[in-house]
């Protein structure tokens, strides 16, 4: 049998003080709460615009095309805040070569008619009478 030397037991009882200050630090900081957002859960366009620093028309067309999350109330349009960090998320997460989606996609004419090519006015949308 070999035996264990004084110097292997003292490296070995200084990784055991490390690993449980260390197990410590991870308890305390799972009891830590995580800081409360202030403020409205839904944002409207505009506040939503103000967070990401867009105009609101960028927004808006963000919204219709899906590319950021929303929600429609009455003739609200209306946007939470989780789903604004989410999207900024995805957007710095994108290859700085990768296209957006063309806004042009989902552009329609003044009388609610779609685009050449396209197929109806699109989805929760009535054509104009």
């Amino acid at each position: 049998m070999s035996s264990v030397t004084p110097e292997a037991l003292r490296a070995l009882a200084d990784h055991a003080r490390s690993f449980a200050a260390l197990a410590d630090e991870l308890a305390r900081q799972a009891e830590t709460p995580a800081p409360a957002v202030e403020g409205p859960v839904l944002l409207s366009l505009r506040a939503a615009a103000e967070e990401l620093g867009l105009p609101e028309r960028t927004v808006n067309e963000l919204c219709l095309t899906h590319r950021l999350a929303s929600v429609q109330i009455g003739r609200r349009r209306l946007v939470r805040r989780d789903d604004i960090a989410a999207f900024a998320e995805r957007e710095r997460a994108r290859p700085a070569g990768a296209p957006a989606l063309p806004l042009a996609l989902v552009r329609r004419h003044r009388d609610g008619s779609p685009p050449d090519g396209a197929a109806g006015p699109g989805p929760g949308r009535r054509p104009k009478a």
